[in-house]
């Protein structure tokens, strides 16, 4: 989330995947109230079921019942998307309350606006009535991207919740120099003020990326704020350096390790919290911070770290909330659903976060 004022600020939503032969960013209008939808896209003739050749439709008869969810996606019109497009989603009672969506171009896709059931209007738990299902619907856009597996796609949105009026005057992808399907620049106007996002999937050692506009990145995530064409803002998440004409921003590589333990207050123990023999800032000095831990099964987490507390020649990382896990030698356990088992050592990486200022 990236503030504009007191009262507005707009989301940088991105998407990667890697794999299949078939992606789809999804977005609906609002499950509580009615909403219209409407994109600057020309679309074409509408499709009755977004279901492939081949798939059958098999109308569910009781909640709970096996059906294929693409069938719930109705009256879906197409167009072509790869120059990127934007989407209006108003509410009908106060049609000066609504959401923009800037969609950003630059590959193949196709978009799909439709509607779908608003299942929640019909209530829920024992309030709910099925009967209802098809009573209430809400906008269902689809933005789709097909082709050979492994396919690899990047969905790069902004949503800008409005009352009154929009606020940005545009959203615009910017080339990011240097290798990797998945890196993304976006400058994003409003008022005399301009936003450059970027962001990329990068491991250390971070590679230096440059864009038209003279911005330099080696690192994850950076953000930089000009007015009237001066920089007076920056922030570097999980990186080395950011620079650009005149100023530069540098920071710390990561702090990483591996995990030896883990206890919880639900289990008896004082703390939800993770132990490791890795030399860590003692204190509040990472309170806000997040832990991204890597399971040996490659499977990945973010915990939000309250507190480091130096424990007989270890670290004590104290987490704001139930990590959800026992951890025995090198099989881990989630003690919640999916309660998978994971063989292997835990890793983990604390990303630096550093601002400028001027």
């Amino acid at each position: 989330t990236v503030p504009v004022s007191e009262s507005d600020a707009y989301v940088v939503d991105l998407f990667r995947v890697r794999g299949g032969a078939i992606h789809d960013w999804a977005l609906h209008g609002d499950a509580d109230e009615d909403t219209t939808a409407s994109c600057t896209l020309p679309l074409g003739e509408a499709r009755a079921l977004m279901l492939e050749p081949g798939e059958k439709w098999d109308e569910p008869t009781i909640e709970g019942a096996k059906h294929h969810p693409y069938g719930m996606v109705r009256d879906a019109r197409p167009a072509d998307a790869a120059d990127g497009f934007r989407i209006d989603f108003t509410y009908m009672k106060d049609p000066n309350r609504g959401l923009r969506v800037h969609l950003v171009g630059g590959l193949p896709a196709q978009a799909w606006l439709g509607r779908s059931p608003s299942v929640r209007r019909m209530g829920q738990g024992r309030a709910g009535d099925m009967r209802k299902a098809y009573d209430f619907w809400m906008p269902q856009l689809l933005v789709r991207r097909t082709g050979q597996s492994p396919l690899a796609s990047t969905f790069a949105a902004v949503h800008e919740p409005y009352a009154g009026r929009p606020f940005l005057e545009s959203v615009t992808p910017l080339a990011f120099g240097g290798e990797g399907e998945f890196a993304v620049a976006l400058q994003v106007r409003h008022g005399d003020i301009v936003d450059t996002i970027l962001s990329n999937d990068d491991a250390p050692p971070f590679p230096e990326r440059t864009t038209p506009t003279g911005i330099r990145m080696a690192g994850r995530l950076g953000i930089v704020r000009e007015q009237a064409g001066r920089v007076i803002a920056a922030w570097l998440f999980d990186g080395t350096s950011l620079s650009g004409k005149g100023w530069e921003l540098r920071s710390e590589g990561a702090l990483s390790g591996t995990l030896t333990g883990a206890t919880r207050k639900a289990d008896g123990a004082a703390v939800d919290a993770f132990l490791t023999e890795a030399d860590l800032p003692a204190g509040e000095a990472l309170k806000g911070a997040w832990m991204i831990v890597t399971h040996g099964s490659g499977h990945r987490h973010g915990y939000c770290i309250e507190r480091v507390e130096p424990q007989g020649g270890k670290s004590m990382v104290v987490l704001s909330e139930d990590h959800g896990l026992r951890i025995e030698g090198a099989r881990t356990r989630e003690v919640f659903y999916p309660r998978r088992e994971f063989e292997g050592l835990n890793t983990f990486r604390i990303p630096r976060v550093s601002r400028l200022t001027r």
